[in-house]
This record gives structure tokens, sequence and C-alpha cells, in this order.
């Protein structure tokens, strides 16, 4: 069992130690030792500091890579989130392919778009930023419709117009700067 209670030094012991402390302090040193002596500790200090520092850096390093591997995550699972969500509302399926013509071929500019299963008001708003105008929904269930239709980009607005208002149950006007969408059989 350990003692809890300090002991007593008593007075024969004082006087040793100051004895031994009068002994260190008249002692001469040379001047080689201490500049030896000082200049280890002082290596050994750099040391301990380059230690420090390489140990901070390691540390700075691996939550750098940590931090991007989670916002990398974090940006995978958005997207494959955002998909999923998006193949449920059964949107997303749009396809535009562009096709190119004997005329683009031979260096002249046009071409064929062809829309698959788009929704009208993708392809209204590619039609409307090509040819410089606004598009204008006058019914919102409008906007869901699907079709399957082509577009030559090197006719004029009013050919792909008619073509579309010759289907049943859609109409397309042209006036001013937009282009107004709705039901066929209203006007």
């Amino acid at each position: 069992m350990k003692s809890t209670a300090q002991r007593q030094i008593g007075p024969g012991a004082w006087k040793a130690l100051r004895r031994q402390r009068e002994r260190a302090e008249g002692l001469s040193v040379s001047e080689k030792l201490e500049e030896r002596v000082m200049e280890r500790v002082a290596i050994a200090s750099q040391h301990a500091e380059h230690a420090r520092r390489g140990r901070v850096r390691i540390w700075r390093v691996a939550a750098s890579t940590g931090l991007v591997a989670l916002i990398g995550g974090l940006a995978v699972a958005a997207v494959v989130m955002s998909r999923g969500l998006v193949a449920e509302r059964g949107e997303g399926c749009d396809t535009i392919a562009t096709f190119r013509t004997m005329g683009e071929a031979r260096g002249t500019d046009g071409g064929v778009v062809a829309f698959e299963g788009a929704r009208l008001d993708s392809i209204m708003g590619v039609i409307g930023a090509y040819y410089g105008r606004r598009v204008c929904f006058r019914e919102e269930r409008m906007k869901g419709l699907r079709l399957h239709t082509k577009w030559n980009r090197r006719e004029p607005l009013t050919v792909f117009i008619e073509s579309m208002n010759e289907l049943d149950g859609l109409r397309i006007s042209d006036e001013r700067d937009t282009l107004f969408v709705w039901k066929g059989g209203e006007e």
C-alpha cells in the first residue's frame, strides 16, 4: 500500500541539496560543451516542429480528400435520386435527334430534327428559341402532350406551324414575337 502522507525532509537533507547546488554553480563548463548542448537542443526542437508540421499537413490532406469524396457522393446521389423521381413521374423521356441532310453534307446550314415521344412544351421551346419567339400555352394540359415529329430547320416557321395544325386537337399561331398553343377547335 502506498502512503499518501508526504515525507518531511529533514534539516540535514536541505544542507546536502544546498551544497550540491553550490558545487554545480562553481563548476566551469567549456564553451564548446555549452554550444554543443544548445545545438542539440535546437536540432531536437526543429525535428519536433517538422514532425508536427508533417502531421498537420497529413491531416489537412486527409480532411480535404474526405470532403471532396463526400461532396462527390452527394452529387452522385442527387443525380441518381432525381433520375428516379423523373422516371417515376414519366418525365425525362424526351428524345431529340439531329440527322444530317444532303444539304448539310455539302456545307450549307440546315438539318432535320426528329422529336420522338417529346413533350409539346419541349418541342415548342426548341422551335421558339430557334426562331426567336416566346411560347404561350393557353391550356396547361397541352404542355404534357407527347408527339413524334420532324422539323426541318431550313424551312420557315410557317411550314412547321401548318404541319402541326394538321393534327387533331392542336392549334398553333404565330403572333408578333409569340407562338400561342391551344387545344384544336377553339379559337
